[in-house]
């Protein structure tokens, strides 16, 4: 069953909106190029007069043309940037799944000078002191038993 978590938001009149959505990270990138890109079809008419005399009704095609291009230009700046970011993210994910089915042998094989590098190194350090610790309690485990076989052995022998 996917349960959805209810969140408000408050609209420009104070009154809060319930939504069934939980918040989408690639959703808010979404609307942010749009309207990015919108804005831009917008201004650059204005910008444009200053250079450009229009021809009879040749106006409202150039801004119509500019709403256009910025729309997809908006468009297409989400999908490069969720076809980019994405990929190396669904890596991260892979390994934290393999991680969460114990399999501590996987790594990230990020290779950024960014933030993501720095996260993915982060992560395979993290996987690593995981590992390192496991081991550590396994061999104290281990230690613990034998001392123990050996009480039983020397209080049986008694």
């Amino acid at each position: 069953m996917v349960r959805f978590n209810y969140f408000a938001i408050p609209d420009l009149f104070g009154v809060t909106t319930m939504f069934s959505r939980p918040p989408s990270i690639l959703r808010n990138l979404l609307w942010s190029f749009m309207a990015f890109g919108l804005g831009m079809g917008i201004i650059f008419p204005f910008y444009a007069q200053f250079f450009v005399e229009w021809k009879p009704g040749m106006q409202m095609w150039f801004v119509t043309g500019c709403l256009l291009a910025g729309g997809t230009i908006g468009i297409s700046n989400y999908y490069l940037t969720k076809f980019v970011l994405l990929r190396k993210l669904q890596n991260m994910g892979g390994v934290s799944k393999a991680i969460s089915e114990k399999n501590l042998t996987m790594v990230c094989s990020i290779n950024s000078d960014d933030m993501l590098g720095e996260m993915a190194n982060g992560f395979n350090t993290m996987t690593s002191n995981l590992h390192t610790v496991i081991q550590s309690i396994t061999e104290q485990s281990e230690n613990v038993n034998h001392a123990v076989v050996s009480l039983n052995e020397v209080a049986s022998n008694s």
